[in-house]
C-alpha cells in the first residue's frame, strides 16, 4: 500500500446511482475500490472486530458475514479468486496488525494485488460506505479523508426505494406473525434521516472535502463530469471513467424497476413521473423541500406557501402499490400462528383462507393512521423551512 494515499467514501440515501458511479471508476489504475457496499465502518462495529485477536478470526469473520460473501456468490466475480484474496489478506494482517485503520488498507492491498492490479500505482481509496452515521470512524482512522454525496431527485429516490420494498413483500405492508406494519413512513422516515446526516456531516467536514455528485450529471454530462471529478480525486483522466463495469464485467445496472441499461440512460432520470402518482410527486416535495433545493433539483410544489387544503390534498388518495397483495410463501411467523399450523390443522387451513381478507381489512384500518403520521412528516417539513426562512422563485 502506498505510503500517502487518499480516503473517499461514497455518501448516499440509497437507490441515488452511486453503484453506477462506482461501476466508472472500478477499472481505473490509479483507483482501489471494491464495486459494492462494503460499509467497512459499519460492518467493523457489527461483527465486533475490536474482539478479534488473530489475523484469521478477522479474516474469517469478513469471509462469512459481510458482503465479501455475497460476493464469492455472484456471477459477476465468477473470475475472481477468493481463495487466494483471503489467503493474502491473513498475510497482510500478521504483517500490518489489527486495529481498524490497518485492517481496511490491507484489506483494498489484498483485494487489488489479486485483481493482478500493479502494487502500489493507485493514489486513492474509494469505500462505498453509503451510511453518514458511521462517517466519525472513517475520519478518526483517516482524518483527511473526503467524501463524495451522489443525489437523485428525491421523487425518484422515493419511487426507486418504494418500489424494492414491493418487490419483496408484493405490497407496501410488512408482516410478522400477527403484527402488519405499513412501509410508507419508514421509507420516507429513512430517506429523511438519511439527508439530514448528509448535511450535518458536510457541515463538519466543510465544503473542500465535500463533493455533491448528482445522477443527472452523470447521464446528462458524463464525459465533463467525469473530468471534472477525475481532477477532484487526484487522478488522470481515461477512457476507463466512461465504461461502467463490475469486477471489469459490463454493468447492466440494479434497478428496482428491472430495467437493465448499459452505461448513461436518460430513462432514469424522469422514470418516476410514471411510476408514482401525483400526489406523491407533492408529498415528497413537501417533505424533502430544502433538501431538494439544497441538490440542485426545483420542487414543483412549495411546502412554505401552498394553501392547506393543498397539503392536506397530497395524503387522500392511495399511493401506487399501496393496496397491493400477494400471499406469504413460506411458513408462518410467530409463536401462535405456527402452533396454530402445526397442532390444529383444520384452524391453520381456515386462518390460511381468511389471511387474504383479514388482510384487506387492516390495509383499510391502518389507512387514516399512516395519513396521519405523514401530515406529521409534511408540517415538520413546513415549520423547518418557515425557520430557514427558505425563498421560492
Amino acid at each position: 500500500m502506498p505510503e500517502k494515499i487518499d480516503v473517499v467514501s461514497l455518501i448516499t440515501a440509497g437507490r441515488t446511482g452511486s453503484l453506477f458511479l462506482l461501476s466508472l471508476i472500478d477499472n481505473h489504475p490509479q483507483v482501489s475500490v471494491i464495486p459494492t457496499e462494503l460499509k467497512f465502518h459499519q460492518t467493523w462495529d457489527h461483527l465486533g472486530c475490536s474482539s478479534l485477536d488473530t489475523p484469521d478470526k478477522m479474516a474469517d469473520a469478513w469471509m462469512r458475514h459481510s458482503k465479501l460473501a455475497i460476493m464469492r456468490n455472484d456471477q459477476r466475480w465468477a473470475g475472481y479468486d477468493f481463495k487466494a484474496f483471503h489467503f493474502r489478506w491473513v498475510q497482510l494482517l500478521f504483517n500490518e496488525g489489527l486495529s481498524r485503520s490497518r485492517v481496511f488498507l490491507s484489506l483494498h492491498q489484498a483485494y487489488e494485488e489479486v485483481a493482478g492490479r500493479l502494487h502500489g500505482k493507485y493514489r486513492v481509496i474509494v469505500e462505498f460506505s453509503s451510511h453518514p452515521h458511521f462517517a466519525h470512524h472513517l475520519l478518526e482512522d483517516f482524518p483527511s479523508a473526503r467524501f463524495i454525496q451522489v443525489v437523485r431527485d428525491y421523487r425518484g429516490n422515493y419511487a426507486s426505494v418504494k418500489q424494492k420494498i414491493i418487490n419483496l413483500n408484493g405490497g407496501l405492508f410488512e408482516r410478522h406473525g400477527l403484527r402488519i406494519r405499513h412501509a410508507l413512513p419508514d421509507v420516507l422516515d429513512f430517506l429523511l434521516e438519511r439527508a439530514e446526516a448528509a448535511a450535518s456531516l458536510q457541515a463538519r467536514v466543510g465544503t473542500n472535502c465535500w463533493r455533491i455528485l448528482s445522477n443527472v450529471d452523470l447521464h446528462l454530462n458524463n464525459s465533463a463530469t467525469m473530468i471534472s471529478l477525475a481532477e477532484w480525486l487526484g487522478i488522470d483522466y481515461t477512457d476507463t471513467l466512461r465504461r461502467s463495469t463490475i469486477n471489469g464485467i459490463e454493468w447492466e445496472g440494479n434497478s428496482s424497476f428491472g430495467e437493465k441499461f448499459s452505461g448513461t440512460s436518460t430513462n432514469v432520470l424522469d422514470r418516476w413521473r410514471s411510476k408514482i402518482s401525483e400526489n406523491e410527486a407533492r408529498l415528497v416535495d413537501y417533505i424533502f423541500y430544502d433538501y431538494q433545493l439544497a441538490a440542485g433539483f426545483q420542487p414543483e410544489c412549495c411546502v412554505v406557501h401552498d394553501s392547506f387544503w393543498r397539503r392536506f390534498s397530497a395524503l387522500l388518495g392511495p399511493v401506487s402499490g399501496e393496496f397491493s397483495y400477494r400471499p406469504p410463501q413460506n411458513a408462518p411467523e410467530g409463536i401462535v400462528l405456527r402452533t396454530v399450523a402445526k397442532y390444529f390443522s383444520p384452524m391453520g387451513k381456515i386462518l390460511r383462507k381468511m389471511r387474504g381478507p383479514l388482510f384487506i381489512l387492516a390495509l383499510f384500518l391502518l389507512y387514516p393512521v399512516v395519513r396521519a403520521k405523514l401530515w406529521r412528516r409534511v408540517q415538520a417539513s413546513r415549520r423547518r423551512n418557515l425557520a430557514r426562512n427558505f425563498r421560492t422563485v
